[in-house]
């Protein structure tokens, strides 16, 4: 079927377009029935909650969604200043909500985050409102993830088809990415929903713009601008989306459009960079200071390429989260390359804008990537802003194929998705509560827990500290180590009855008081994400 050139030119100029590269695919196919859409959509939205909800609760916090915690409750900063190699005593629950956890507080003490403030705020409310627990603090970015589905879906109805839209909303309702990043207390539902609402706002824009009224005009414009602002406020991460965005919108828009565009653009970095700008350069250090993320490796361009080509398998179907395997990079290279077939032949106002929406994160932290010797790829939660762009690339694609062959595509696809109910929950977080239990039941007032990480990363004491701390139902005494301890504290440590070690260590027992406090007892197997967790007593039989 041929495809008509687009011809929206209006009498102000404001939507006219390179009509020998452009083309309109909107009305080419028959339009489903607007019933059987809206209960389509309805049902998928229903399924999106659904397998979000499926043992949401049942895995421990991990360090990023404890650090929510301390962010929510205004107190990261005293946290990252805890000492290495000191006993703390009297240490305070910092994830408990104090009186000092205002909204403010949460503001001000974010210079010790790499993140904006926005979700904290409403983590705040949230847990003001129902209080703590996995599965009931997880369903804030649940709701937010399942909220997604709707605008992705609505631009692309905007933008194709009815068929497409739905096709949209089913992908990212059955995403294994979309739904591990719906399981966390962390800021990405929320930067998914934000960015989603934006790009319907800039799709309505684009094809209502001549027959809106000036009224309807500003109204549109403000809410893209103010929807630009609140997303840089809760993830940076939002600019990739933006920067793509911006590349369509140079592309696509003219005149009056394409000055409002501009200016409520300009107008939400201008406010982001009053309000949050300071926040920002205090947070500098901290943001390029997190080493983790460092791959030092010699052929870290080879495995950057395999990141890049990986992530389209990863983004669509179940895989593990930090493994990079190399069939999965042939897969999706061969799926990119007949992405980019399928835009260089169509060129429709909906290709080209979810293809912004998925390869302007790509490349720019492709690109990161190379340049800082980084692995931000390598964490899905970072690239997944680029989610619905490549499902809406297949939706597209798909859209287009032959009634029977897209009946057989999308039950394939379907049946690829079914596994993800086993698979759920998403994520595969520490056992922190099993190493809990194995220390709480028998620590005593003159006992003290050692969090050793000697030879690893340094802040992985810190790590330990923090998942264990959370779960623990006291505070005792406590020692983060990442080097050898100086004879001055060898003698404090001396000084307690039982000294309780947990250890990602496996190439030997990590006594710290050899002499006085034989081995007494060692966790039978090694806690998930945790390692070993050691009782060292006086008098202790050897086991």
């Amino acid at each position: 079927m041929s495809l008509r050139i687009a011809s929206v030119d209006s009498a102000d100029d404001t939507t006219r377009l390179n009509s020998n590269f452009f083309q309109e695919n909107k009305g080419q196919t028959p339009q489903m029935n607007l019933r059987t859409y809206r209960w389509g959509l309805i049902s998928i939205v229903t399924l999106a909650l659904f397998v979000r909800l499926y043992h949401v609760g049942g895995e421990d916090f991990w360090q990023d969604e404890i650090h929510s915690m301390y962010n929510s409750a205004g107190a990261r900063g005293p946290v990252e200043r805890l000492p290495y190699g000191v006993i703390l005593r009297d240490i305070p629950r910092y994830s408990d909500l104090t009186p000092r956890s205002t909204i403010a507080n949460v503001w001000r003490t974010m210079d010790d985050d790499s993140h904006p403030p926005l979700y904290f705020i409403l983590l705040l409310l949230w847990r003001r409102l129902v209080g703590d627990g996995e599965a009931i603090l997880r369903c804030m970015p649940v709701v937010f993830s399942v909220l997604s589905t709707i605008p992705a879906a609505l631009a692309m109805r905007e933008l194709a088809s009815r068929r497409a839209a739905l096709t949209t909303a089913l992908g990212l309702a059955l995403s294994f990415c979309h739904i591990s990043t719906a399981q966390e207390n962390r800021p990405y539902s929320l930067s998914g929903l934000l960015i989603s609402i934006s790009i319907y706002l800039l799709a309505r824009m684009e094809a209502r713009w001549s027959g809106l009224s000036l009224k309807s005009r500003l109204i549109h414009g403000f809410l893209y601008g103010a929807t630009l602002y609140v997303a840089m406020m809760n993830h940076y991460f939002a600019g990739l989306v933006f920067f793509g965005q911006f590349i369509y919108a140079i592309l696509r828009f003219r005149g009056s459009l394409l000055n409002t565009w501009c200016v409520t653009a300009c107008s939400a970095a201008l406010c982001f960079g009053i309000t949050w700008g300071p926040h920002v350069l205090r947070q500098w250090n901290f943001i390029v200071g997190q080493d983790w993320l460092n791959m030092p490796d010699s052929d870290y361009v080879w495995r950057t390429l395999l990141r890049i080509t990986n992530l389209p398998v990863r983004f669509l179907f179940i895989t593990q989260q930090y493994t990079i395997n190399p069939w999965n990079s042939l897969i999706g290279l061969a799926l990119l390359v007949g992405l980019c077939a399928f835009l260089w032949q169509r060129r429709t106002r909906a290709a080209m804008i979810f293809a912004c929406w998925y390869f302007a994160p790509l490349l720019i932290l492709g690109a990161i990537d190379l340049i800082f010797r980084r692995q931000h790829l390598t964490h899905l939660r970072y690239p997944s802003v680029g989610i619905p762009g490549i499902v809406g690339l297949v939706a597209l694609a798909i859209d287009q194929l032959a009634k029977n062959l897209r009946k057989i595509t999308l039950v394939s696809l379907l049946a690829a998705s079914l596994p993800t109910l086993y698979f759920l929950p998403a994520q595969s977080n520490p056992h922190s509560r099993e190493a809990v239990a194995l220390i709480a039941n028998d620590f005593r007032s003159h006992d003290l827990l050692i969090y050793d990480a000697i030879g690893w990363p340094p802040s992985f004491s810190m790590r330990l500290y923090e998942m264990i701390s959370y779960y623990l139902p006291f505070q005792p005494p406590s020692l983060m180590l990442r080097e050898q301890p100086d004879d001055a504290l060898h003698q404090a440590i001396a000084g307690f009855d039982q000294i309780y070690v947990v250890s990602p260590r496996v190439e030997g027992v990590p006594n710290p008081d050899p002499l006085g406090h034989p081995l007494g007892e060692k966790s039978d197997n090694y806690v998930r994400q945790v390692g070993w967790v050691y009782r060292f007593a006086r008098g202790a039989p050897q086991p």
